[in-house]
């Protein structure tokens, strides 16, 4: 005795109960899978996107038509229970007898629009097409025969723990180049077997796998049409890299599930003022979350700005470094990245600003304890700067014959110069001093607010031992070698423009020191080579018809 047919579709569940609400009607003329007419037990489903909003079995062969109903969505119920009208409508067909659901159906309309209506009706003819026996999907870059075959024997494929099923697919990947593929046409036995062509050195195109090249996989699921990239893989023969004319052996196993990481603990905003010493900031194994299982996440950091300095050790702990004297709005870039997937946390970093010191400097000439006869004496020192750039600059300049300073001969305030000459002085020692102030800040040049420097003026006469200078002379500097800062001094016997300039010893100038007048009288002062490299170099004066070359070395 044979059992009579389902009268209620099993396989498609449309999403309403009862009596559909505002139903639209569907006349199916022609219903076949791959040319041939369903037949009983196979199934009808209408779709509203996934959304089976209507379905019938098969009980006897179509004679003029097979009548369906497809429900409109009820406004009066929270849940979705049916179409929305003017969307699409698509259709579905199960094979009873392969247990296979068709999911390629071309439609032909007799009457009405593939278009969902309200108490609307259509009739159409559906023609599905099965899976086949090619993949559809993945599209090999070669073709013909593949170069060098390399054979893969699948004996487990499963998708959430599914086993694979008919129309399924399996691409082979060589980077993203597809370079072996097949479908599922029946249940795996055994194992599926699988080829992968090398790459063919006589074609100038990329027509298969480059040897040693790590293998990747990738899955078609037929039924929801959608590809899986989440692989995991066990050999049990050969390993995942290609071989020419390789074998290897393996299960896959799949999710559908999207792999992802995520921020868990996002860095706060910070604010530091400036100068701030090196500072930790995060650890981004703390900022991002774990990777899935099977997957590596890399990570790096970077800022907007170079005063911003962000370092990654090898713990994947952040430290940053501020640039001397910067403040300002930067920003931080913390990523985690994961395959094709990279996700940022942003931090901002507010640097306010402090009040920063002139830069330490020095006193140059007359040098300390020098004695000599002039009545005229130029007091210079070298240059401060302030770091802060809206502040202003300048000199205070303090002489006294009182080591104290408790009776000033002469105090000069708000010099902008590095220099001043004093024309009316008289025999004696005299001491002196210089700062710089900007604002709110005041440094001393030579620390001379607490050891002043000192010059004696003696009259000369022809019973001193001291001659008058009579001649120009450059001596030699000292230290010297040096390491950053030498003193060079010279003697001017008369009202001279000199020029001191330092060259290095390809002839290039590096440094000019000294181009002005100059009264007659004894000089020192002091060069800081700062920056530049060690060797050697040369110092040059002309001052009149005097010229004289000296060489000095710096080591650093």
């Amino acid at each position: 005795m044979v059992a009579a047919p389902e009268t209620n579709p099993t396989h498609f569940q449309p999403v309403y109960i009862g009596n559909p609400y505002l139903a639209m009607n569907i006349y199916l003329t022609v219903v076949n899978i791959d040319g041939v007419t369903a037949e009983v037990g196979d199934e009808i489903g209408i779709f509203d996107g996934d959304i089976c909003v209507g379905a019938k079995v098969i009980t006897d062969p179509i004679d003029l038509y097979l009548a369906l109903v497809a429900a409109t969505d009820d406004p009066t119920t929270p849940e979705k229970d049916g179409f929305t009208p003017g969307n699409p409508i698509s259709y579905r067909i199960w094979d009873a007898s392969k247990s296979l659901e068709i999911l390629y159906v071309d439609t032909s309309y007799i009457s009405g629009e593939g278009y969902f209506q309200s108490q609307g009706t259509v009739v159409l003819e559906l023609r599905g097409t099965s899976p086949g026996t090619e993949p559809q999907h993945f599209q090999l870059v070669y073709t013909g025969n593949p170069y060098l075959a390399m054979n893969i024997y699948l004996t487990v494929v499963n998708i959430d723990g599914v086993t694979a099923e008919v129309g399924d697919e399996i691409g082979i990947f060589d980077g993203d180049i597809c370079v072996g593929a097949g479908i599922l046409t029946s249940p795996i036995d055994q194992y599926l077997a699988l080829v992968a062509a090398t790459d063919d050195p006589t074609t100038p195109e990329k027509d298969g796998f480059t040897p040693g090249n790590p293998i990747s996989y990738r899955l078609w699921d037929y039924s929801t049409q959608s590809e899986i990239t989440n692989i995991n893989t066990v050999y049990t023969m050969g390993e995942a890299i290609f071989s020419s004319q390789g074998t290897a052996v393996l299960e896959i196993h799949s999710s559908s599930v999207i792999p992802t990481i995520q921020i868990i603990a996002p860095v706060a905003d910070l604010t530091v003022p400036e100068d701030t010493s090196d500072f930790y900031l995060t650890d981004l194994d703390n900022v991002f979350s774990q990777p899935p299982q099977g997957k590596t996440v890399t990570f790096s950091a970077a800022s907007d700005t170079n005063a911003i300095g962000v370092w990654l050790n090898e713990s994947n702990q952040v430290t940053v470094s501020l640039a001397k004297n910067w403040n300002g709005v930067g920003y931080i870039y913390l990523r985690a990245t994961m395959d094709a997937l990279t996700i940022t946390d942003t931090v901002q970093l507010t640097v306010t600003p402090v009040n920063d010191p002139p830069t330490a400097f020095e006193l140059v000439s007359p040098e300390n304890d020098w004695a000599g006869d002039f009545s005229a004496c130029r007091f210079r020192w070298s240059m401060s700067s302030d770091p802060d750039r809206e502040d202003t600059l300048a000199y205070d300049f303090s002489l006294s014959r009182d080591s104290s300073f408790a009776i000033l001969d002469t105090m000069i305030n708000a010099v902008a110069d590095t220099s001043i000459t004093l024309d009316t002085l008289v025999s004696g020692e005299y001491y002196w001093k210089v700062c710089a102030h900007s604002n709110r800040d005041t440094v001393w040049a030579s620390g001379s607010n607490i050891n002043p420097w000192s010059f004696t003026i003696v009259t000369v006469s022809i019973n001193q031992l001291k001659p008058v200078l009579t001649e120009y002379r450059l001596y030699n500097n000292y230290p010297n070698p040096f390491n950053p800062t030498t003193t060079l001094r010279y003697e001017l016997p008369k009202d001279s423009r000199v020029t001191l300039l330092v060259f290095d010893i390809n002839g290039r100038e590096i440094a000019r020191l000294v181009n002005e007048t100059q009264p007659a009288g004894c000089y020192s002062l002091i060069w800081n080579a700062g920056e530049i490299g060690s060797g050697i170099y040369f110092y040059r004066i002309q001052a009149g018809e005097f010229y004289q070359v000296k060489k000095m070395v710096l080591m650093k």
